[in-house]
């Protein structure tokens, strides 16, 4: 999409943003079910769309029970009882854990939410 959709030279992602949220008033973030996000992130987000844009954000993998990879924790979470599979995810969390990980994920997301710009939380869930 980079390089068949965007004008030659929208090559940061702060153009891209810009680019996008300028003919489309709303856009899934998938990028947050690989990882945390981090505020400075949701802040910068607001502050590049304009009044009336929408972000409808995944769910981190590991609050919908999906393995994660492990290098994608979140330095708080380093210390929790988990499995890890033979390929080095991360699967079956302590309680404490997951419950830290939703707060967290809801305060990265804070700055979208005071702007008003926070869509739905989607969630992909996990086959069990």
């Amino acid at each position: 999409m980079v390089e068949r959709w965007y004008p030659r030279g929208t090559s940061s992602a702060e153009a891209r943003l810009r680019y996008y949220a300028e003919r489309f008033d709303t856009v899934e973030v998938d990028s947050t079910f690989y990882g945390l996000p981090r505020s400075d992130y949701a802040e910068n987000w607001a502050h590049r769309t304009p009044d009336g844009f929408t972000f409808h954000v995944k769910a981190y993998g590991l609050m919908t029970w999906h393995e994660v990879d492990e290098r994608s924790l979140h330095p708080e979470l380093r210390d929790y009882a988990y499995e890890r599979t033979h390929r080095g995810r991360l699967r079956l969390p302590e309680a404490r854990m997951l419950e830290r990980t939703f707060a967290l994920f809801a305060a990265a997301l804070e700055p979208l939410r005071v702007a008003g710009k926070l869509g739905e939380l989607r969630a992909q869930p996990q086959r069990l």
